[in-house]
């Protein structure tokens, strides 16, 4: 991963006034839903969801100002935090920006094996920059993210499991078939 044990190399990603902007942070405890980043005295940015598997980052954060400020002025006030404007989600294949790492090879401070209930039972390990938790994201490839939508300890398959359903496009349209090539393999579970 890109960050350091103390930090955690984080995407900030805005969606204001039919623009994306993002920005570069380093954060000294991993991000979760709700929590508040101070960029100003007055000002602060609160992270309503966490992405994790985008090349480059321990975590991508969609973030929104805690007080918006007015329509005319969010460029401004954006530029003046360090955004600039960007594009997300990743580009599909066949861009220039790198797929992700395979989180096998990948240093891992937490395994995890993510279940996914289809047509059967799947699973897939899986290395966690930091502790998952419900509504956390997983990014498979540029286009396909899990949902982890409960976290399980205690089971052999790994330090924690992470019950997870595809969110989006791309994750009804998988068969059978598909889940391989995911890096899932069949299973029963628990």
């Amino acid at each position: 991963m890109a960050g350091t044990a103390e930090s955690f190399r984080t995407l900030m990603v805005m969606r204001a006034a039919d623009v994306t902007w993002v920005r570069e942070m380093d954060l000294p405890t991993p991000p979760a839903p709700g929590l508040g980043i101070r960029v100003d005295v007055y000002d602060m940015l609160n992270v309503v969801a966490v992405t994790i598997g985008d090349p480059g980052y321990d975590a991508t954060c969609l973030v929104e100002f805690e007080t918006p400020p007015p329509a005319g002025a969010v460029a401004e006030k954006c530029a003046a935090y360090g955004f600039a404007e960007g594009a997300y989600p990743p580009p599909p294949p066949g861009s220039a920006r790198p797929e992700p790492g395979d989180p096998e090879t990948e240093a891992a401070p937490l395994r995890a094996a993510l279940v996914f209930a289809g047509d059967g039972t799947w699973l897939r390990e899986y290395g966690l920059p930091f502790p998952p938790f419900p509504g956390l994201r997983i990014r498979l490839g540029s286009e396909l993210l899990l949902n982890v939508f409960s976290v399980v300890v205690g089971d052999p398959h790994g330090d924690v499991t992470c019950l997870v359903a595809f969110e989006g496009e791309g994750g009804g349209e998988l068969s059978e078939e598909d889940y391989p090539s995911l890096g899932f393999e069949e299973c029963l579970y628990p």
